[in-house]
């Protein structure tokens, strides 16, 4: 199928890209970084499209889309800009699917526009930035062994470059931390990467986005979200592994799956059972409202 591609102006003029492929009832797709584009899941979600229309977008200040206002680099605005291109789309109801940073655009959404919500599969993502929820689980999902190379690897940043945030060399110690915390198949790390590198782009929100993502704690609100939850996630992500217990806590309806020895990147890691679990759970929200067989 041939994508669709556009360029919808929100509210405030900034030039939104998108893409479209596929055909059936809309998913709709938040990507991780912020310093990367939508590309490493267009290509891994791709079997989804034989049944479902799948509807990508740079956020403002990446990739494809225009530039904006530093005060507009925010979760609540990224969810609106969501909410227009469903608008400037035509789709009444949506499902959508976020990865890592993209989460906290879509648990917005969800907050925000919770009754354009038709479902939200939420992969390898948190509702908190805050440390003092997450680590003491993030260090038993870690287990003994990965922990003492995450601190060694962590004094070392500390030492050598925290007190260096402009330098090169810092930006690379913070991404081996947090590499270690999301380090997956080993079988499949080559592959992570390359579509990392392919999706990298220096962005505009990047710095705005990452102090956001921080101070963002909306564990609280989580009671609020109605439509059906899937959160996925794998065994060695150890932060995002730990946030599981946010989400079967506040949000007792989600459903839960555990991918074993998978990392940070499911889609690319364990492919066929990620998608297993993705379509089973849009067939079944889809075959409610009648728009799926």
């Amino acid at each position: 199928m041939v994508p669709v591609t556009g360029t919808l102006a929100a509210a405030d003029g900034t030039p939104l890209h998108f893409e479209a492929r596929g055909s059936g009832p809309p998913l709709y797709v938040c990507h991780g970084g912020p310093e990367a584009t939508y590309s490493y899941l267009a290509n891994a979600l791709e079997p989804l499209a034989q049944r479902f229309t799948l509807v990508y977008h740079d956020y403002r200040g990446c990739g494809r889309s225009g530039r904006a206002a530093p005060e507009s680099y925010c979760f609540a605005q990224l969810a609106d800009d969501l909410d227009a291109l469903r608008a400037h789309l035509g789709h009444e109801r949506v499902v959508v699917l976020a990865h890592s940073l993209g989460g906290f655009v879509a648990l917005h959404y969800a907050l925000r526009h919770g009754p354009r919500l038709q479902g939200l599969v939420l992969v390898a993502t948190t509702p908190t930035g805050s440390a003092g929820r997450l680590w003491w689980p993030a260090l038993r999902a870690l287990g003994p062994r990965r922990a003492v190379r995450l601190g060694a690897a962590a004094a070392g940043y500390a030492l050598g470059w925290a007190w260096r945030p402009g330098h090169p060399g810092s930006r690379r110690a913070r991404y081996r931390v947090l590499a270690l915390l999301q380090e997956g198949r080993e079988d499949r790390r080559e592959a992570v990467q390359a579509a990392e590198h392919a999706a990298a782009v220096a962005s505009d929100n990047a710095p705005y986005l990452e102090a956001e993502a921080y101070r963002t704690d909306l564990t609280p609100d989580l009671g609020h979200i109605r439509c059906p939850v899937l959160a996925v996630c794998g065994s060695r992500d150890a932060v995002f592994c730990a946030a599981l217990a946010l989400y079967r806590r506040h949000l007792p309806s989600s459903a839960v799956v555990v991918l074993p020895g998978v990392g940070h990147h499911p889609a690319l890691e364990e492919p066929e059972a990620f998608l297993e679990a993705v379509d089973g759970f849009l067939r079944d929200v889809w075959r409610g409202a009648g728009g799926v067989d």
